[in-house]
């Protein structure tokens, strides 16, 4: 099946059960474990997670961007070898081809992903958004609700916060809990208070969907405002073209130095 990327709604043809998927493979990148498959196998693999008594899992998507800020922060690092992580980006391949001799047999990203598996899961969920600003998440969740209209979608709390208020913004959820808890912060490192503080009766599944805000917002009104603020400055046209250039470079560092230590082990 091909991921839905957009937030309109529709529904998919038939749902494969989840019982007829092989099971995700597993491949080791960066020291991490990452949990590898095509579409059906990961969408109905992650179904599964929700409910049942399965426990809390958190999920990330493990891109360039996120290798890089582990490097240097080792709780961050010991967060994600917990999570059930999901290979994305182009680096990612790359990395697959160079460092395992295998490819990929698909990439996932949390504006790609999100979308698509609340379209896949037909049963009513309990979702709730932490993230953007108060207006952006407003936006995000309404956006949300007509992408899957038979899924109940909240507000948590509007991104921003620090890791001490981390525990004020858990105490907002619902007495009866969700199901899945969106984590769209904007930095890949900005949440490992989730480890620590996340319980199962707050949510069974808590995926951290860096972009998935901005991914919601695309084409809105909102969205466009937010790119007229950002245009006109020389800080801003300089300093974006030079932000990514830095993280490839730290990207490019971190695979050459994982490539020595296998070389070496």
């Amino acid at each position: 099946m091909k991921p839905v990327v957009q937030f309109v709604p529709q529904v998919l043809d038939a749902k494969v059960e989840a019982e007829a998927l092989p099971k995700p493979g597993r491949l080791c990148l960066f020291g991490l474990p990452l949990s590898v498959g095509d579409w059906d196998c990961l969408l109905a693999h992650v179904r599964g997670l929700v409910g049942h008594g399965t426990g809390l899992t958190v999920m990330s998507f493990l891109d360039a961007a996120t290798v890089s800020a582990m490097r240097h922060r080792s709780p961050y690092r010991d967060a994600l070898a917990s999570r059930l992580l999901l290979a994305s980006g182009e680096g990612m391949k790359v990395a697959s081809r160079l460092l395992s001799g295998t490819a990929l047999p698909a990439t996932f990203d949390a504006a790609t992903f999100v979308p698509a598996f609340l379209t896949y899961v037909t049963e009513p969920l309990r979702i709730g958004v932490v993230g953007g600003s108060a207006a952006e998440l407003v936006a995000a969740v309404d956006a949300l609700r007509r992408h899957a209209p038979w899924h109940t979608v909240v507000p948590v709390a509007e991104g921003g916060f620090d890791e001490a208020e981390a525990e004020i913004v858990l105490g907002r959820i619902p007495e009866e809990g969700l199901d899945v808890m969106l984590v769209s912060l904007d930095a890949p490192a900005s949440d490992g208070w989730i480890e620590r503080l996340v319980r199962h009766s707050h949510a069974s599944l808590v995926i951290s969907a860096v972009g998935l805000i901005d991914t919601a917002l695309a084409g809105s009104p909102l969205q466009r405002l937010r790119s007229l603020e950002g245009r006109g400055t020389r800080r801003t046209t300089l300093i974006r073209p030079a932000g990514r250039t830095l993280r490839l470079i730290r990207y490019g560092g971190a695979l050459a130095a994982e490539w020595v230590r296998q070389k070496r082990a």
